[in-house]
């Protein structure tokens, strides 16, 4: 479950997890959309360049969701969810941004030892 979060947690959260993502849309037909992308920082918002299926999405259906995987010994995935808030025009491909409004690390499935199953952003 994602909590709300600062977005200077999730700035600094990226600095850890890097900056390429999986980005988690919603097509027509109900199904989940799921492509690699390429996240900046921008105006308290991520920003990124996305493809013709990916912002049609968008347009109709905001809601996101952006998943890390965690590097080499690494716990924890980082998972923020947002909306959608900037498309641009046109039919291509183009850039994106995401208002960020709940994020969390959760803990991976199989992971070795114990430890919370999920971690609010300000408190790792």
């Amino acid at each position: 479950m994602a909590r709300d979060i600062a977005f200077d947690d999730v700035h600094q959260s990226l600095d850890q997890f890097g900056n390429i993502a999986t980005l988690v849309t919603v097509n027509d037909d109900g199904r989940p959309h799921a492509v690699s992308v390429e996240v900046r920082v921008g105006n308290d918002r991520l920003i990124m360049e996305v493809g013709a299926r990916t912002r049609a999405n968008l347009r109709v259906r905001p809601g996101v969701s952006l998943l890390w995987h965690p590097g080499a010994g690494g716990d924890y995935q980082l998972i923020i969810d947002g909306v959608a808030d900037d498309v641009g025009d046109g039919d291509g491909p183009g850039a994106a941004s995401v208002m960020v409004e709940r994020g969390i690390l959760h803990r991976l499935a199989g992971a070795a030892g114990s430890g919370p199953t999920c971690i609010s952003l300000g408190d790792s």
